[in-house]
């Protein structure tokens, strides 16, 4: 069990929504979604997941396992026993959908904001490494440790805390591993996954391969930080599908 948690909740509604936030980022990354949404009677509980914000950093781990153990550890503590829904973005999303699959029965329904959708451990790696020179610099330099202090000082709000271990274990063992599209075929629960097309258009390549029915996709004109550049029309999708306003 890992010991030091950090959640934050917004709202007292009878309805609780669980978000986790993506790579590198910290529960801070949801704050303006989970205002808006708790205005409309929703309790919103936002995690950090391990390795990241202020949650436990270990040396070793960071599996899908430990995200989930981690998760789930929290939402006991919370004391939240019931079936809630359940939200994530970027890595937080996998985590989201592997919790998903181990723990059917507890939750409702699933959202997915831009997930990465990648069919082989390949073509992550290599996808990743070609984004920018300034993202290789930051995940492959000699150097990279004070180019993540410098980034974390202009960027707090939405890099948050974590370290060398949790930021390249994570990547390699939950990003890297490419298994988003064994999970989405396998779930039971009624799924929105939210792509933007402006974030890479190989995520929209491969959703072909998606062959659950239970999953519905909607394709907008927004890129991979949509939570926070596009918070409305985030909060407009997620409140239409909790209200079963997309039929499957």
């Amino acid at each position: 069990m890992f010991k030091k948690k950090n959640y934050t909740i917004y709202g007292d509604g009878e309805k609780t929504i669980v978000l986790l936030h993506g790579f590198l980022a910290s529960h801070l990354y949801f704050k303006k979604l989970a205002k808006m949404l708790a205005v409309v009677g929703y309790r919103v509980v936002l995690l950090d997941m391990i390795g990241f914000g202020k949650s436990t950093k270990p040396k070793s781990g960071y599996k899908y396992q430990d995200f989930v153990n981690h998760v789930d550890d929290n939402l006991k503590e919370i004391g939240i026993d019931g079936e809630f829904y359940l939200g994530g973005h970027s890595m937080g999303g996998l985590v989201a959908l592997r919790y998903t699959i181990t723990h059917q029965d507890k939750v409702k329904k699933l959202i997915l904001m831009n997930m990465p959708l990648f069919l082989s451990r390949e073509q992550s790696e290599d996808l990743i490494d070609s984004t920018s020179s300034l993202y290789k610099f930051l995940l492959n330099s000699r150097y990279r440790e004070l180019g993540w202090i410098i980034v974390r000082t202009f960027l707090y709000r939405y890099i948050g805390s974590h370290n060398k271990h949790s930021r390249e274990l994570s990547l390699k063992n939950i990003i890297h591993s490419a298994e988003a599209f064994d999970d989405l075929n396998m779930l039971q629960t009624k799924t929105l996954l939210i792509n933007g097309v402006q974030d890479r258009e190989i995520y929209k390549e491969n959703l072909a391969h998606l062959n659950n029915k239970l999953v519905r996709v909607i394709e907008d004109d927004m890129g991979h930080h949509s939570p926070v550049f596009n918070t409305k029309q985030i909060y407009a999708y997620l409140h239409g599908f909790l209200f079963d306003k997309y039929k499957q």
